[in-house]
């Protein structure tokens, strides 16, 4: 083999070596991929000649500059240092790390919420202990949701690390013919359209935003439903009856709550009437239940604590007398919040305008 062939031989292996090392979005991407060679090939050319020009056969040249290159697993490395660093996951990758974890996530938490339905239906049917598949399927999901969002963690932590970019994400799931025709695809030519304003939303600050209330209403309606019903037999015989009896008339407040709150949701954008009517309704609603938060907050000793666990099956403990303080504090915050809840909704109807409902002002 002549001194030129065995050249050429060996710089192909050396760029085939880094062709086997470089970033799969690299890889994946044959246009790319073949420009980047084309670069380190035309390079290792430019040496050998300036070292040609030294005295040293073209064969030697050669070998030299591709040792001044470094190895294929260094230069492979150079093209994985793409993106902005953000603690290991970059910048450019985490809006589409957050999306699969949320997404991720709803996925989880729809099947969980079918699976234990069913489940809840079919032991409720048989006459088991529904609740307790409850508390089973939470710490299933908690547990589910953690290992998950490590998994994808480490996924993104290595597509960071690998250089991948959000549209080398989209581009691994093209298949190669696609990618080809949208390459030999003509650029397409934007016709620019004059820009026209168009009026702005602003949506005034005074009132509560409809989805807010809607589903804040039917939370409230949901807790409401359950304090009133009280669906634990097997706890019930272990509480106070005291404390049931509060908790069933918190639980009446916030039924009302709920309903006026979902009923403000639809009416409150577009009916000034309404919002006159609601907004002190749902603060009277507030102050209603505020003397039985004060009796919660002067009885600690009252307050249970369900435990449930497979040996012992539920238990109810009282809290002890040194985190009085812990309960203290806490009840007095919600005390507070209901307080300045209230207020701030007797505000919010007082100083409420029949115009500030007209809200599409001028951009």
């Amino acid at each position: 083999m002549s001194d030129e062939r065995y050249r050429e031989k060996t710089v192909k292996e050396f760029l085939d070596e880094i062709k086997e090392k470089l970033p799969f979005w690299l890889k994946n991407n044959e246009d790319e991929l073949k420009e980047v060679i084309s670069e380190l090939e035309e390079h290792i050319e430019d040496k050998t000649e300036a070292l040609e020009e030294t005295g040293k056969s073209r064969l030697e040249a050669t070998q030299l500059a591709i040792t001044q290159m470094g190895s294929p697993s260094t230069i492979a490395r150079e093209y994985k240092r793409r993106g902005t660093p953000k603690l290991f996951i970059t910048e450019e990758l985490f809006p589409t790390y957050l999306t699969v974890l949320k997404y991720a996530g709803l996925a989880i938490g729809l099947i969980t919420a079918i699976v234990t339905l069913m489940r809840v239906i079919i032991t409720g049917i048989s006459g088991g202990k529904w609740w307790a598949v409850i508390f089973e399927s939470l710490q299933r999901l908690t547990i589910t949701s953690i290992l998950v969002a490590a998994g994808i963690s480490v996924i993104f932590v290595w597509l960071s690390y690998e250089g991948y970019f959000p549209e080398d994400l989209k581009n691994v799931f093209k298949l190669k013919t696609k990618l080809k025709a949208e390459a030999q695809q003509p650029p397409k030519v934007r016709i620019e359209k004059p820009a026209v304003k168009k009026p702005k939303k602003e949506y005034p600050k005074r009132l509560d935003k409809p989805h807010n209330l809607i589903i804040g209403g039917i939370v409230a309606l949901v807790w409401g439903v359950i304090a009133v019903w009280q669906p634990f037999p097997e706890w019930t015989p272990m509480i106070d009856p005291q404390f049931l009896l509060w908790v069933r008339v918190i639980g009446f407040t916030w039924i009302f709550l709920g309903i006026v709150g979902i009923v403000h949701g639809i009416f409150v954008s577009w009916s000034y009437d309404a919002n006159k009517a609601l907004y002190p309704l749902r603060a009277i609603l507030n102050l209603i239940s505020i003397p039985i938060i004060v009796l919660f907050l002067m009885n600690p000793q009252l307050f249970p604590i369900p435990i449930w666990s497979e040996s012992t099956g539920f238990q109810v403990l009282s809290i002890a007398p040194n985190f009085y303080w812990i309960y203290y504090l806490v009840f007095s915050l919600i005390l507070i919040g209901t307080l300045v809840g209230a207020i701030q909704k007797f505000y919010k109807g007082i100083r409420l305008q029949e115009e500030d409902l007209f809200f599409e002002g001028e951009a």
